[in-house]
């Protein structure tokens, strides 16, 4: 019946949006590794990134903040040459704190759905105990390279692909996932210590939108449920201990 013909309609568009994005997919793999070649100096990829493209847009919408994560993801995916996935997080986890203190509600609600989405793809590298995730997403990409002047021909990672440049071990990435971690925490902190009604309410709305991953470890928790709580407990005003 009509149901039934609705349903297989569901099914047949089902098919042909997959059919669509692989065929995108397909096309941007062939075109990635031609789009940073022609930029003259590599080491201003990160800053020109973060500062004209991420940071603008991840602003303006719960919708747009979502995007820039994913673009970021999908920049890795691609084994994007002369794009450092690594050195494009440390410099991001910076400047989206810094964001923090002169954002407006809606855009500190935003920071910390960007936040949650990119750091969720961060921890799910760093969490896992047999580090086969990280290997597969990460392992032989220029992402994640262990030097920014690695020889095109250079000695690879165990597992890598020949001719790819040494890869950041395990170990060394997830000291830079705590590094991360109490960066943001530490602008949290001062931001709820500050007795400034803006950062305040701007700190509790970012840990409010990424709470389903972050903070990501105990000793952080600990850290930012103190500061938390003081508000909740000797702010006097009222918004601002509900949302504490």
């Amino acid at each position: 019946g009509r149901l039934q013909a609705l349903l297989d309609s569901l099914d047949g568009e089902a098919v042909a949006q997959r059919a669509a994005v692989a065929a995108v997919r397909a096309g941007l793999s062939l075109e990635a590794p031609s789009w940073l070649t022609s930029v003259p100096d590599p080491a201003g990829i990160v800053p020109a990134f973060v500062e004209r493209c991420a940071l603008p847009r991840l602003l303006n919408s719960p919708e747009d903040a979502a995007y820039v994560a994913s673009f970021a993801r999908a920049l890795q995916a691609l084994r994007t040459p002369r794009f450092p996935t690594l050195l494009y997080l440390d410099r991001v986890m910076k400047d989206v704190m810094a964001a923090v203190v002169c954002a407006t509600d809606r855009e500190a609600g935003n920071l910390g759905i960007f936040l949650r989405d990119t750091l969720g793809m961060v921890e799910a590298w760093r969490s896992d105990a047999g580090g086969g995730v990280y290997v597969a997403e990460c392992e032989g990409t220029p992402g994640f390279s262990s030097s920014l002047a690695a020889p095109a021909g250079g000695a690879g990672s165990p597992g890598a692909p020949p001719g790819a440049p040494p890869t950041t071990p395990l170990v060394h990435f997830r000291k830079l996932c705590h590094k991360w971690q109490h960066r943001v925490a530490r602008g949290c902190r001062d931001a709820l210590a500050s007795g400034e009604y803006v950062q305040t309410r701007n700190a509790l709305l970012v840990l409010h939108a990424a709470v389903r991953v972050y903070p990501g470890l105990a000793g952080v928790a600990v850290l930012l449920r103190k500061a938390a709580g003081r508000v909740r407990d000797e702010d006097g005003r009222e918004d601002l201990r509900t949302l504490a």
